[in-house]
């Protein structure tokens, strides 16, 4: 196979892999019960630790060495993690009631702090 339809053919499979991530992510944090909605942020983050766990396992270190090449590639690993987290908050706070945006309901939160 030539090498741009394998770089084209890679880059399709990753964007649709992401697609279905953060559709089944949208689609499990909907669910009643909020333990489903932990599912895709726990499943990344047990796998950052493999990932950085290998490196220090055969000492793969990088130009930082092995401390900081780990810390970078822990919070590079981390990414879909926090991705996954952003699409959960909001979808639960919405679903216990309140109708409107996250950062909206903590600025109304902080404002009846004040007056009550």
């Amino acid at each position: 196979m030539n090498e741009p339809f394998k770089l084209a053919f890679t880059a399709i499979a990753v964007v649709i892999t992401v697609l279905i991530c953060v559709v089944l992510q949208v689609v499990l944090s909907r669910k009643p019960n909020k333990l489903w909605g932990w599912l895709l942020p726990a499943a990344f983050f047990i796998i950052s630790f493999f990932i950085g766990f290998s490196r220090l396992i055969f000492h793969l270190g990088g130009p930082g060495g092995i401390v900081g090449g780990d810390f970078y590639l822990f919070f590079l690993a981390n990414v879909p993690t926090i991705i996954m987290l952003s699409i959960y908050f909001p979808i639960r706070h919405r679903a216990a009631g309140k109708g409107e945006g996250l950062l909206l309901a903590l600025k109304n939160d902080q404002e009846e702090d004040k007056t009550g």
